[in-house]
Order: C-alpha cells, then structure tokens, then sequence
C-alpha cells in the first residue's frame, strides 16, 4: 500500500508540473509516459480534491490550476528539495 501511494505521488507531482500551463491532457499524457485514460482518472480525482478545474474547448479538455493547485505545487517543490538536499 505505501509503495502505491508513493507511485501516486509521484505521479502527481509530474503531472501538476505540466498543469502549471493549462496544457491539454494528451500533451500530459505524453510528457508523462502514461495514458490518457490514467490521467483523465487522476484529473477526476484532483478535481474532486479541489486542486484544479477543467474546462472544454469543443472536444479538447484544458486542466486549469487554481490557487488550491498552486499552492500544491509549491509544497510539492519545498518537499522535493528537503528530500534530495544533503
């Protein structure tokens, strides 16, 4: 189980780095290596979380980061670097 949400984390962190831009959710999916379909699910579940908004442009999907979404990726980065400093 603790190996499972750390995998979750990490990818979360990726993924919220590439939101930084409003980009689009297959472009996401590429930058990752994951599938579209994983990052729809985890969208959902950010979304539910409050962390970010979706928007529909026609058939293309854009994730929107809101205050909740960047303050997520500041903690994030603050935990990054107490981990990896020496």
């Amino acid at each position: 189980m603790v190996k499972h949400n750390i995998v979750k984390v990490e990818i979360w962190m990726s993924i919220i780095e590439c939101m930084k831009d409003n980009m689009y959710i297959m472009n996401i999916a590429k930058k990752t290596g994951r599938t579209y379909s994983h990052i729809i699910h985890i969208m959902y579940e950010l979304e539910k979380k409050g962390f970010l908004k979706t928007k529909t442009i026609g058939r293309t999907r854009i994730i929107i980061l809101n205050k909740k979404g960047n303050e997520l990726i500041k903690a994030i980065r603050k935990l990054n670097t107490v981990l990896t400093s020496k």
